[in-house]
């Protein structure tokens, strides 16, 4: 699949004039992004589209909690397989980032601390 490459604020990539293309494994690193900083029910085209903020916000939130939130919104990629996270870490600023790997449908391993910091809310 071909998506249009965006940067960390959802702008498109133009370089010479040309709106930037990406697939492959960048392709399926963007999607997730893209999930992960969506709150389900802000698409309205797709209200179960996202991760769900109130699972990983606020008081008496465990860590398996949090990792199964982030697991469950990684698995809305159609192409992806498994998913594994290790650890996950959000800051007072509201930055997630995580930690573990995800598997497409090809075999191909996906490092999810590749996504970097990712500002959700």
């Amino acid at each position: 699949m071909k998506s249009f490459k965006v940067d960390k604020n959802g702008d498109l990539i133009i370089e010479n004039g040309d709106l930037v293309m990406i697939d492959g494994k960048e392709e399926i690193r963007q999607s997730i992004e893209r999930i992960l900083t969506t709150n389900v029910g802000e698409w309205f085209l797709d209200m179960e589209f996202g991760l769900d903020y109130q699972a990983i916000q606020g008081k008496g939130k465990t860590k398996e909690s949090i990792k199964l939130a982030i697991t469950e919104a990684i698995y809305q990629e159609p192409r992806i397989k498994t998913v594994d996270i290790k650890d996950s870490e959000i800051d007072i600023n509201r930055h997630l980032k995580v930690y573990g790997r995800a598997t497409d449908i090809e075999g191909n391993v996906l490092d999810l601390s590749e996504l970097g910091v990712i500002k959700f809310g």
